[in-house]
């Protein structure tokens, strides 16, 4: 076996679910069937379809932004790449690359400008209008691509999360996504949990407190979670399960070939063998 019909394995599920962890095992399965295949988790700043670390700015926000920090201009220049009618920087990357060169400064305003922290309009067009070109690639290629946690979780965050949109508007923003991507037949893997309260809590003990303490910020203090009064841990908890109610009624309704993997006991060889029965067939 050297080739699979789906050119694209879309791995999700909530916090402390196991994607990661699949989305590798995956991985391996493919190495192990002889299937060239490149795999993209969370935080990637190189990923080929999703973006991370990147700002954009339309024409006139560009300009100002030179205008404002003109002693670094050719930085700004050599850091920026013209696009959509706008200019794109990738913020972190380039800063781990220069370091002290890239001042805090210049990083922080352009931060601001980060493409997920765009108006929701403006965001799911760029990240549609990414997804499409990096399908007309993948498509001429014999590759198989692995991504982590960007098809579904992404949507649900900025949509729902973020700007307390309807679950309808997050399954658009779903929708859409597949659509750019729908002649690299997709396949998506959801992971669960019996208890994703528990799995969720394990991560909180896991992960640094400064990392529990952003992510408790951004589920509480806007979107859904501000509108519905939570707060703390146990409020974010809350949101967590309403977001689980709207991933399973996605999940349910997206027209895709598509696997619910229970992961509740954390058995790598059982997902890896789980996996290898998916892929065969």
């Amino acid at each position: 076996m050297n080739s699979l019909k789906s050119k694209l394995l879309l791995i999700e599920g909530l916090p402390g679910s196991g994607k990661t962890t699949t989305a590798k095992i995956s991985k391996e399965v493919l190495d192990e069937l002889g299937i060239k295949n490149k795999l993209f988790l969370e935080g990637n700043l190189n990923h080929p379809a999703d973006y991370e670390g990147v700002a954009f700015f339309n024409k006139h926000e560009y300009y100002q932004l030179k205008e404002v920090f003109n002693k670094y201009n050719d930085l700004i220049e050599n850091i920026s790449v013209k696009r959509e009618k706008g200019y794109f920087i990738s913020y972190v990357k380039h800063k781990r690359e220069l370091e002290d060169d890239f001042p805090d400064e210049l990083f922080n305003y352009i931060s601001k400008k980060d493409i997920y922290e765009l108006s929701l309009e403006k965001n799911n067009k760029l990240i549609y209008n990414k997804w499409k070109r990096f399908s007309k690639r993948a498509s001429e290629e014999e590759t198989v691509y692995i991504f982590e946690c960007c098809f579904i979780q992404n949507p649900i965050t900025i949509t729902v999360i973020r700007d307390n949109e309807s679950k309808e508007n997050a399954f658009n923003y779903i929708n859409n996504l597949l659509d750019a991507v729908k002649s690299l037949s997709p396949t998506l893997l959801y992971i669960k949990q019996d208890d994703f309260i528990e799995s969720f809590k394990k991560v909180v003990e896991e992960r640094p407190k400064k990392w529990i303490n952003s992510f408790i910020d951004y589920y509480t203090k806007q979107g859904y979670g501000l509108n519905e009064n939570l707060k703390g841990l146990k409020g974010t908890i809350e949101v967590l399960k309403y977001r689980q109610e709207i991933e399973d009624e996605i999940f349910a309704n997206l027209n895709i070939e598509k696997y619910v993997l229970n992961n509740s006991n954390y058995n790598k060889k059982q997902t890896e063998l789980k996996i290898k029965k998916i892929l065969k067939e």
